[in-house]
């Protein structure tokens, strides 16, 4: 089963999300800010997606993007979900792996739609590149 990391610092997020993607293939781990989403990232490795909120206490999701940039961290796919829109930093965070920024609200089986397309479509390429 793939591991999917919920990031956000609202628990009602975090739970529809987790209700949304218990439903399909995925085992979900959850952080309440990118200082807890920094340790599950240390303590399970095989993170299959990131899905990560931009404002959050004690680290947000820039902050903790960057701090998996600086050291060197491999990354799995992120998804960033939030409520700000600004396009330079959509940019700095593109740079820094994220995939996909996604403004709030967001219906939970939505994202879990576009997510498993957006793995499914990744495997693919990675067969056709083998």
């Amino acid at each position: 089963m793939r591991k999917v990391l919920l990031v956000d610092d609202s628990p009602v997020i975090r739970t529809g999300f987790k209700n949304a993607f218990s439903k399909s293939e995925f085992e979900c781990l959850e952080a309440e800010d990118g200082l807890q989403g920094l340790d599950a990232m240390s303590n399970h490795g095989d993170i299959a997606v990131i899905i990560l909120d931009f404002n959050m206490p004690n680290m947000n999701g820039m902050e903790m993007l960057v701090e998996l940039d600086r050291i060197g961290k491999e990354l799995p796919p992120i998804f960033m979900v939030t409520t700000e829109y600004e396009e330079e930093i959509v940019k700095k965070c593109e740079t820094l792996g994220v995939k996909a920024w996604i403004v709030k609200p967001i219906d939970p089986e939505s994202l879990n739609r576009i997510i498993l397309k957006y793995l499914k479509t990744q495997e693919s390429k990675a067969k056709v590149a083998n």
